[in-house]
């Protein structure tokens, strides 16, 4: 299918699709509020850390989006870091945001501009108790109590907590036995953190002790030589989805039991340098990228022996100008306020906002 072919077709397809380019790839992204988020740009010399406003056609009915002047992002505030960022966190309910660049094992407390500036400036960085060459994952957790906390880690045996006022160590992990890489981390709950290993492998992390201490869950028993992440189903659920880039999928229940094991048959088997899986707001369904240039979304929970997409968005390979294999999406994310509303970004700077029909 040629790229005029699959703009005709996307009119089916999409309730909305929106297509910007970018002049950096972007590199990482998170959810600031219903009107913004904040990402992380790369051209590999330059490197931005950015506050954008969504496009106000995004937000509305399609009748109503099609009135209004504004159909781009805008920068909102931002300002320069000295490597690509990989993964950016907002800190909910304020003017703060966390960043891990490439290469290093630090996180850096960035404070957003306000009324008053336009500027991001860097306030505080914070080190790993162990340094490693692994990428450096980040998670959040804030709700009403005063059982907030940050945590980051590229290994299981630097496992970092800081609280989310003063950005200071509460506690860590410096095990010298356990440093395999850490392909993801997410709250379980306010004192669990779940690790997931690029090798399938998920830790429980106990945050309450002086000590972190990391319990393995769940090993997978067939080791391959391929990529694994995990995450939550959603904020909901006790669920844990673990894919690889083999085109495995396994569900995790409370306990840690493999409520099914299905296998992609249509994804492609891919290297695990973006590979990202993430579910929606509402648990129907999750979605996994960084395979190639495409973003595939499957229905959850899963019934069928073999799991086929229930949609796929090909839109930065057909948009792309030589539509070769090269291109790769980087990031993606649901939209938490507007149902089946995804953005995702890609190698070739392009950045993408559709909503589909879903099947």
């Amino acid at each position: 299918m040629d790229y005029d072919d699959w703009i005709f077709e996307s009119i089916k397809k999409y309730k909305n699709l929106s297509i910007y380019d970018m002049q950096q790839c972007v590199t990482a992204m998170d959810w600031v509020s219903r009107k913004s988020l904040c990402v992380g740009t790369s051209t590999g010399n330059k490197n931005e850390i950015l506050e954008l406003a969504l496009p106000d056609k995004m937000l509305q009915s399609e009748e109503d989006g099609k009135l209004k002047k504004d159909r781009d992002f805008r920068v909102l505030t931002g300002g320069f870091c000295k490597s690509p960022i990989n993964d950016i966190k907002h800190i909910p309910d304020t003017r703060y945001c966390m960043t891990a660049t490439t290469g290093e094992t630090t996180v850096s407390v960035w404070k957003m501009g306000d009324c008053d500036t336009d500027l991001m400036t860097e306030e505080k960085s914070i080190s790993a108790v162990n340094s490693t060459c692994h990428p450096t994952q980040i998670s959040v957790h804030t709700n009403n109590l005063n059982d907030n906390s940050i945590v980051f880690g590229s290994s299981l045996n630097n496992i970092t907590v800081l609280d989310t006022e003063r950005f200071e160590k509460i506690r860590d992990f410096s095990g010298d036995d356990q440093s395999d890489q850490v392909s993801s981390i997410f709250h379980r709950t306010a004192s669990v953190l779940m690790c997931c290993t690029s090798t399938g492998d998920i830790y429980t992390c106990d945050l309450r002790c002086e000590k972190v201490k990391v319990n393995c869950s769940h090993k997978v028993v067939n080791k391959k030589q391929v990529d694994w992440t995990a995450t939550k189903l959603n904020d909901q659920s006790d669920s844990i989805i673990l894919a690889s880039t083999h085109g495995d999928v396994v569900v995790l229940d409370s306990d840690f039991r493999e409520k099914c094991v299905r296998k992609t048959c249509d994804s492609p088997k891919g290297k695990g340098n973006h590979f990202f899986v993430q579910g929606s707001p509402d648990g129907s369904r999750f979605s996994i990228s960084g395979l190639d240039g495409m973003v595939y979304i499957y229905n959850s929970p899963l019934k069928d022996k073999n799991l086929e997409p229930v949609f796929v968005h090909e839109g930065h390979k057909r948009n792309s100008e030589d539509q070769s294999d090269s291109v790769c999406v980087v990031k993606h994310m649901w939209y938490p306020w507007q149902q089946d509303l995804i953005i995702s970004s890609a190698t070739d700077s392009s950045l993408h906002a559709w909503q589909y029909n879903p099947i």
